[in-house]
């Protein structure tokens, strides 16, 4: 009897012992994330993120990173004045954000301006060892359907010189959509710039473009 009683409580022992070093490595990727920054949001599509790899023991560079503006805007403005890409709540446009509370906008009360040109670049990436980089977004947009657009553009020259890597988004979306950017041509790159540009013309001025839940 002593000895069943005695293998019974090692088991308990053991049993306690994996569940507590469970729960350290589940806090360690935890913390580990928060002190990137950065959130990360599991998407199907993408498959493992890099949460679930920290937690399997894998650091893995394919997996995504995940901004939804909330607490901060990370990206940069050009030109950097307050009507150029604003981050916050929306109130014009389709209202809300894609998720929260905030996002980005061209303008996020009214109409963008005539004859811009604006940019929001993202924090430089690094792709070594990337095999398949992808960018995903999700937007909403209303322009006028000639001239004014947006469009995804990416430099491995520090800004020097900017290539386009996305189609042209103009017109009127349906509703929010989500877009995917295939950056598979800068694969191994350790210097990215990725940004999205807007362009008009001096006529009519709509809404604009919104952007919302990055991934990279």
């Amino acid at each position: 009897m002593k000895r069943h009683v005695l293998m019974l409580l090692l088991v308990c022992i053991f049993a306690l012992v994996i569940n507590v070093r469970a729960d350290e490595k589940t806090e360690r990727a935890s913390n580990f994330i928060k002190e990137k920054g950065q959130l990360i949001e599991k998407r199907e599509a993408w498959g493992a993120t890099w949460s679930e790899n920290m937690l399997s023991g894998k650091d893995s560079p394919d997996a995504p990173i995940f901004w939804d503006f909330e607490s901060d805007p990370y990206f940069t403005t050009v030109p950097a004045y307050a009507s150029s890409w604003q981050w916050g709540a929306p109130t014009s446009g389709p209202g809300s954000a894609y998720s929260g509370t905030n996002c980005w906008a061209t303008v996020l009360d009214g109409d963008y301006e005539p004859s811009i040109d604006w940019t929001l670049t993202m924090p430089s990436e690094d792709f070594s060892g990337v095999a398949s980089p992808k960018l995903g977004f999700y937007h909403w947009y209303y322009t006028e359907t000639s001239f004014d657009s947006g469009w995804v553009e990416v430099s491995i020259n520090g800004g020097g010189t900017w290539i386009r890597a996305s189609q042209g988004y103009k017109g009127t979306s349906s509703g929010w959509e989500y877009a995917v950017v295939d950056l598979s041509s800068y694969a191994g790159e350790s210097n990215v710039l990725i940004r999205f540009r807007f362009t008009s013309d001096a006529s009519a001025q709509y809404d604009g473009w919104y952007l919302d839940d990055v991934t990279i």
